[in-house]
């Protein structure tokens, strides 16, 4: 870890290797080992993130903001340049020239990309503060713990392949304590997994861990045309005209989100994206659709 922070030759006030000692003074309590260091790391309640934003596009776009909270999308379609988001009573929720579609593992059920996206069941667990020595920083290693907040510390997170449990489970408890024990070695006997509350997530993640940002592929017109793009590049698959997704975030949605916003409003408005083109072609949708008709299986 120190030699990644030495070669890359990061700003000191970015990112930094502390040996344990200095970890120790930084977090205030007892670790397992040393590590990277940010100092402008933190952590965010996503909800208060999105009702900020919320807020804040509603301020600046006046009546061009309407939300339509608790209507589920039952279909989507096309018409006279138009998309259109069905309720399951055939009812017009709303009705665009651009969509995005931004709804994790669902995604699918209304727009093909030619590939299956997995579930992955994430369980946190919380703690009262006066049960464990928690650390004054954000603390993350094989799993993560973050300082107490109103009398709660939460600890996480299990990856779960194969659950589809919407509750928290003893086993998840017991997983969340034991990575928290490796990480703070100096914290008092942890309380009983059945004793404990946490709350669980579903994480929505692609094959090759990559996020899904860009212009969805027509993947019914790709596989009439599947003859001709056998030597095909990414610009050569047909796509939906006006559909966009950002999916597949995995345990990174913060991180990747704001980026992926920027991203998708580049391509939307045929400015200059914000990343190279290698890593913009790495994150989008029609990835999967190009290499099955390039084998011709698609």
């Amino acid at each position: 870890m120190a030699g990644v922070v030495s070669l890359a030759g990061y700003p000191a006030d970015y990112a930094q290797y502390l040996p344990r000692e200095e970890a120790e003074a930084h977090s205030r309590c007892r670790l397992h080992a040393g590590g990277w260091w940010f100092p402008g790391g933190g952590w965010i309640r996503p909800a208060s993130l999105v009702e900020a934003q919320l807020a804040a596009a509603a301020g600046r776009a006046g009546a061009m903001l309407t939300t339509h909270f608790g209507a589920a999308v039952h279909a989507i379609s096309r018409t006279d340049n138009r998309w259109q988001a069905f309720a399951a009573d055939g009812s017009v929720i709303a009705s665009a020239p651009i969509l995005v579609l931004a709804n994790s593992g669902d995604m699918t059920r209304l727009a093909s990309v030619a590939q299956p996206l997995a579930s992955v069941r994430g369980q946190v667990s919380y703690l009262r503060a006066d049960a464990v020595a928690a650390p004054a920083v954000v603390l993350a290693g094989r799993g993560y713990v973050l300082p107490a907040f109103e009398g709660i510390v939460v600890t996480g997170s299990t990856y779960d392949f194969g659950i589809d449990d919407p509750k928290p489970r003893i086993e998840g408890h017991a997983a969340n304590l034991a990575r928290l024990s490796h990480m703070l070695p100096g914290a008092a006997a942890l309380p009983d997994p059945a004793t404990l509350e946490g709350a669980v997530g579903f994480r929505c993640v692609a094959p090759d861990r990559m996020p899904l940002v860009g212009a969805l592929p027509d993947v019914d017109a790709a596989r009439q045309q599947q003859a001709g793009l056998s030597g095909a590049q990414l610009p050569d698959l047909p796509r939906c005209p006006g559909l966009y997704c950002a999916s597949g975030y995995g345990s990174r949605g913060l991180v990747w989100a704001a980026l992926a916003g920027e991203l998708l409003a580049s391509l939307i408005e045929g400015e200059p994206p914000p990343l190279e083109g290698d890593l913009a072609d790495a994150l989008d949708p029609a990835r999967f659709a190009l290499r099955q008709a390039r084998r011709g299986r698609l």
